[in-house]
């Protein structure tokens, strides 16, 4: 009977608790159905817990009036008293879930040890502070415990205790009373209050439209009802606490699915058991939670709101890491495990430009700051911080020579001033001095001060010298030093922190584990230090190897043919049909679905290395209990053996991607910088005001230049009619729609209904409703408006440069792969016509075949010898144009295809539609801008652009030509050079320039006058001291310009150009030699060919006659290459290493580039410019020579002039080749012949 007895005993609250429901229940009216859920009859005894122990308010609110008129004008429910007064603004955003996951019955007792998991539930539960004894491991246990259904978790207390709200690892803390309780508003995903009643049921009311809320009529509750199933904006909750139900009319701004049911009634009035889904966590619903009653948050972007400021903790360390090299895992998971925010490392002994070990190390959503010591090994200051932390660098006015200092400022205004110090241990009798001039300095700047760092003071001894004057300057700063153990071995504090205006709070010193150095760990609350990002949801499709397959499954059953209407044009039916269908089938197949960004971990690790940190752990913990030498030694080898494991799983990963993608110059590129380069994003929070902001600029930009072009009476350009008019766009066949797009880069927008990879899988099964659609639009000259929407993608202009100045950003437009499609088919048929009727100028480069950067360079440098060869100067002028592809004006485009290209008929109707209603917007991160018009330009990254573009400049050429001076066009990149003599006027090219810059303005170019270059060179060696008279352009005259990434100095000696790719190159090297335990010798070879080889092989040609110390420069560079790829000794021969990887010299690799340029000159695969400079040689009279295929050698005067121009040195080493050589029948035979006989040439002579 005693277990009976205590089994009735133990279940008398239960039935008080029924007893109590039943008299509450008899008391409200016969509508009121007061249904309560288990979880809330589950939690009554800690309920009546709370209300013995209280006085304030009922133990259950008044139940719900409910006898209003339901044609009465709406008005405001009150059915919970009001909430507790916070510091949260109430005018915030959006309803939040609620719910707290137990993994055990609550009523159940765990017996454990104090700072046990369970333990510490209780007492979260019951509102009462975690227990002093709990380890880091429980913590991070209940972390996890309260994120494991992916909600934000409210812990119910008693009156007034404590709760925390978990959103995106922020903890934020709300008061939660007995009848309801205003929740923290996160500060960047919510805004609306929630109230929670004392039987678990959910009211929300948006404070800024509080008459959305109303008492529904009975037809209001069955269409809310069916309205809330199918996805519209009213959304119901079925049956709140009082059996009465209500419907939620969610503004526009609001997301909707944010309301879920409390409890549903079945057919018996009782809770239906359907209602209960089981989710991936099923133990709990036998465990006293129900979560059905839970929902996944749609995250508000929170444009508008007004945000209120709080206080956060933030999780600082101070390391002496002695070499981040060798411990870079071992930091990362340091980093991790303490949930730190910032970590603080001196003596990194990181070498300048050495980012791979930052790269090792960098946890995932983390910055850094490095500043390496540049004069000598050691030394070094490394930061580690959240990205999410508003963390600016900034630097000194002067660097201290005494120590070394790293500086950035956290938080907004005012913000916190950091300071990171290594003091190296010899004595410096300058360290105070400059220690208190740099005290000086920020203390008068910052309020807040933190400064921490190794100073090698032995503030535990004050006997020692520099000790007290060190503390004594300290204190006069009203700093104060807050470690007070010993951080170096067990006797000495050498790291140090101080703080001025500042609480630090939790400081400890962690074991010595991994450095003999002591970690510091402390907490600081900051204002306002985290960024307010702005978060929407994030939707992906997931696609499988079998998704195509069901994709044209489930698109052959549902395909219909479209049928027209007044609705869409044609081909606006046609294109709206197949999305209409596509996106039905994906969204079976692949429907979007939420996706939560969470941090993955790498994905190099394995249950070996994984093993391996547990083993290192347990050996910690092992030594922390016994202190013994032979336990520390232990684990040290534990976690040296750790670090090499996770080293040598990373280099296996890497590895592999590089071996299956050897081939691809672009998968090798993006592997080498995974591996040395820390992934940095352009704009660390992203939003829609961001991209409105950037949007606005690129816009304004065009309208400011536009604004500031002063035009004059235009007058019509000469018409030069092509023979053959171009009257309209042939149809295309199935076939060759196929290869075009089988010959496509799969890329597109984001707005593609179809994935352009997923696309060209499954285009067998929608080519023939893709070919309707084309050939549509090209006889019908109709262009859809979804193919002349872009996204615009903002990329830096060159890398390192600070992309918050939006001048810095280039905007890249992407269209919808089907557009791309058609834009290539236009551009094939385009460019036969003009390629026919040779419209094209003969001195434009840019973007057509045949042609490179190279080309012009050979000719521009062939023009430019020869003249000065002849005794001429030569000024060589780069004009720069400013965003020339965007303020091109699409009336002038259209006259200028149809007067200048021959376009006439529908295919120039195409183009009038192809330009009409553009419009784009600037998506970031999934963040997106308005759409705006483009009423200018052509898109940037289309492919029709750079083509209509060189068809825009097309009159500059006559400009050039009638004053007869020479120039070479390279898209918008303008050549003009013109020679003169010493007593010769250079007037005609200032009345060229002229001319050229009003053409331009009246034609709403604008020409860029300060980055306008002029470069002036002389017959002789020796520099040019007449410069010629140009206006305006007089002060623009340089020495070094670059041009089309050759510098050209005035004695044309290219040393500049030697010195920057010399520089670069070993750059490379250095970045290179870190991959050579990486790869094999095969794909390193490979690796080193992109990066090194290309670097040296760039306009080559141009190198044809410089200096032998320019050559050994160059020379230098390739045998660190061979020397890297073989490991030989310094020591060792470099020609037998050179021979053995099959390399020709670089004076050798000059010859061949001449070479090549030659034999394609001669067999007409070169552009015509240079084609008309070689000859073959005929002979006045019969020879024997005549049929040798010797080319015609010009007389040239100098050696450092005429015979370094192509048309002279060319046909001289052509004549030097064997005839086997220049007989070659194709360019691939000829390249093997030609490296044959020069490789014969470099290693047997």
């Amino acid at each position: 009977m005693a277990p009976m007895t205590g089994c009735v005993s133990a279940q008398l609250p239960t039935f008080f608790v029924f007893l109590l429901y039943s008299c509450i229940f008899s008391i409200c009216s016969a509508d009121s159905l007061l249904v309560y859920d288990r979880d809330f009859l589950l939690s009554i005894r800690s309920r009546m817990d709370v209300f013995q122990n209280s006085n304030a308010g009922h133990l259950f609110p008044p139940p719900l009036e409910t006898d209003a008129n339901p044609a009465a004008e709406p008005v405001l429910l009150h059915a919970f008293p009001p909430p507790l007064e916070t510091d949260v603004s109430p005018a915030s955003g959006l309803v939040l879930p609620v719910g707290l996951p137990l993994p055990r019955r609550p009523w159940k007792k765990k017996r454990g040890k104090r700072g046990g998991f369970f333990v510490q539930l209780r007492r979260i539960r019951r509102g009462e502070a975690i227990s002093e004894r709990c380890s880091v491991t429980v913590m991070s246990r209940i972390h996890r415990h309260l994120n494991r259904v992916e909600l934000i978790s409210l812990l119910p207390g008693g009156h007034g205790a404590e709760c925390y709200m978990d959103v995106s690892e922020v903890w934020m803390t709300g008061q939660l009373g007995a009848h309801g309780a205003e929740s923290c508003a996160s500060a960047w995903d919510v805004g609306m209050i929630l109230q929670l009643g004392a039987h678990g049921a959910k009211r929300c009311m948006r404070a800024s439209e509080p008459r959305m809320i109303r008492r529904p009529t009975a037809a209001d509750q069955l269409a809310a009802h069916n309205r809330g199933r199918c996805g519209d904006r009213l959304i119901t909750s079925d049956y709140c606490v009082w059996g009465k139900e209500r419907c939620f009319r969610s503004s526009p701004d609001a997301r909707g699915g944010c309301l879920v049911p409390v409890v549903s009634l079945g057919s018996t009035g009782l809770p239906s058991r359907s209602r209960f889904r089981r989710s991936r966590f099923g133990r709990h619903n036998q465990r006293g939670i129900n979560l059905a009653n839970l929902q996944y948050i749609a995250r508000f972007d929170g444009a508008g709101l007004s945000l209120p400021s709080g206080k956060q903790s933030t999780r600082f360390a101070l390391i002496n890491a002695r070499s981040v090299g060798n411990k870079t895992f071992i930091l990362k998971e340091f980093f991790l495990n303490n949930s730190l925010s910032v970590l603080c490392a001196t003596e990194s002994w990181l070498t300048p430009g050495d980012s791979a070990a930052i790269v090792e190390m960098l946890p995932p959503g983390c910055s850094f700051i490095n500043i390496p010591r540049a004069q000598r090994r050691g030394g070094g200051l490394l930061t580690i911080f959240k990205s999410d932390l508003v963390c600016t660098p900034i630097t000194h006015q002067s660097t201290p020579l005494s120590f070394e200092l790293s500086l950035f400022e956290l938080g907004r205004s005012p913000p916190l001033l950091c300071a990171l110090i290594y003091r190296p241990p010899p004595y410096n009798k300058d360290f105070l001095n400059e220690f208190a001039n740099f005290l000086a300095d920020v203390s008068c700047r910052y309020g807040k001060i933190l400064l921490l760092g190794d100073f090698n003071i032995h503030v535990c001894c004050p006997d020692k010298p520099l000790v007290k004057d060190f503390l004594d300057l300290i204190d006069s700063f009203s700093m104060s030093q807050r470690v007070n153990g010993p951080t170096h071995g067990h006797t000495h504090t050498l790291d140090l922190i101080f703080c001025h205006g500042l609480q630090i709070s939790d400081l400890g010193i962690l074991p010595a584990t991994f450095s003999d150095h002591s970690p510091v760990v402390f907490n600081m609350n900051l204002d306002s230090a985290s960024r307010v990002e702005c978060f929407r949801p994030s939707f992906s499709r997931t696609i499988g190897p079998n998704t195509a397959a069901h994709f044209a499954a489930i698109l052959a059953l549902n395909s219909a043919p479209f049928q027209s209407t007044d609705e869409f044009t044609v081909v606006e039916g046609l294109l709206h049909a197949l999305d209409s269908s596509c996106l039905a089938a994906l969204d079976i197949v692949a429907p979007l679905k939420s996706r939560r960004n969470t941090s993955r971990p790498d994905p190099w690790l394995n249950e070996q290395t994984r093993s391996m940190r547990q083993h290192a752990r347990r050996l910690e913990r092992k030594w922390i209990k016994d202190r013994l030498t032979v336990s520390f030694e232990s684990m040290r080898e534990a976690w040296s053996q750790y670090q090499r494991a996770v080293r040598g799983a990373r280099n296996r990963f890497f590895a592999s991607i590089v071996t299956a993608n050897s081939n691809n110059q672009g998968v090798l590129y993006k592997t080498m910088n995974a591996v040395l380069s820390p992934v940095t994003k352009l704009f660390s929070s992203a939003s829609a005001d961001l991209c409105n902001q950037i949007l606005q600029f690129f816009l304004n930009k065009i309208s400011v230049i536009r604004a500031q072009i002063h035009q004059t009476n235009h007058v019509p350009d000469s018409v030069i009619p092509p023979h053959v008019q171009l009257q309209s766009f042939q149809p295309i066949s199935l076939p060759y729609l196929e290869k075009t797009v089988a010959a496509m880069k799969p890329s597109g927008s984001p707005e593609d209904v179809i994935p352009p990879r997923l696309l060209k899988e499954v285009f067998p099964f929608i080519s023939h409703n893709v070919l309707d659609i084309l050939n549509s639009s090209l006889t019908l000259a109709e262009v859809p408006s979804a193919f002349k929407h872009a996204v615009l993608q903002p990329i830096l202009k060159k890398p390192g440069l600070d992309p918050t100045d939006y001048s810095n950003l280039r905007p890249i437009s992407k269209l919808p792969f089907l557009s791309k499609v058609l834009e290539k088919i236009v551009y094939e048929q385009m460019l036969t016509h003009l390629n026919d009727n040779q419209v094209m100028d003969i001195f434009q480069s840019g973007f057509r075949k045949q042609h490179s950067t190279e080309t012009a360079h050979v000719r521009v440098f062939n023009d430019i010898f020869l003249a000065l060869d002849s005794g001429f100067h030569v000024v060589l002028v780069l004009l720069d144009l400013s965003a020339a592809f965007d303020t091109i004006d699409h009336d002038i485009l259209i006259t200028r295809l149809h007067t200048w290209a021959g376009i006439s008929g529908t295919a120039l109707d195409w183009f009038r539609s192809y330009f009409c209603n553009r419009s784009a917007r600037v998506m970031l991160d999934g963040c997106s801008s308005e759409s705006q018009p483009l009423r200018w330009g052509v898109p940037q990254g289309s492919i029709l652009g750079p083509l209509l573009f060189n068809l825009y400049i097309l009159p500059l050429g006559a400009i050039f030509r009638k004053h007869a001076v020479s120039y070479h066009l390279y898209a918008d990149d303008c050549q003009i050079y013109f020679s003169f003599k010493p007593t010769q006027s250079t007037q005609v090219l200032s009345d060229c320039i002229l001319e050229v810059k009003q053409w331009l303005a009246d034609n709403f170019l604008h020409l860029n006058d300060s980055k306008t270059d002029l470069i002036v060179f002389s017959p002789n060696s020796i520099t040019a001291t007449q410069q010629p008279d140009l206006n305006y352009l007089s002060p623009n005259v340089s020495s070094v310009i670059s041009n089309l990434g050759v510098k050209m100095d005035q004695a044309l000696k290219m040393d500049a150009q030697v010195n920057n790719t010399v520089k670069s190159c070993f750059y490379q090297l250095r970045r290179i030699s870190k991959l050579k335990h990486i790869l094999s010798v095969r794909l390193l070879k490979s690796v080193v060919h992109t990066f090194i080889t290309s670097r040296l092989d760039y306009s080559n040609s141009c190198l044809y006659g410089i200096s032998k110390a320019a050559l050994s420069r160059l020379q230098l560079v390739q045998n660190s290459a061979a020397r890297l790829l073989t490991g030989a000794d310094r020591r060792q021969h470099i020609s037998p290493i050179l021979k053995s990887l099959h390399w020709l010299p670089v004076q050798f690799r000059i010859n061949f580039k001449i070479m090549l340029l030659t034999y394609k000159s001669l067999n007409h695969q070169a552009p015509p410019y240079l084609c008309e400079l070689v000859h073959y040689y005929n002979p006045p009279r019969a020879l024997r020579s005549e049929d040798k295929l010797l080319l015609a050698v010009p007389n040239a005067r100098l050696k450092s002039r005429g015979e370094r121009a192509f048309s002279v040195c060319a046909p001289k080493l052509w004549n030097a080749l064997p005839l086997l050589v220049r007989q070659a029948p194709t360019a691939s035979i000829f390249k093997s012949r030609l490296k044959t006989h020069y490789f014969n040439l470099a290693y047997t002579t």
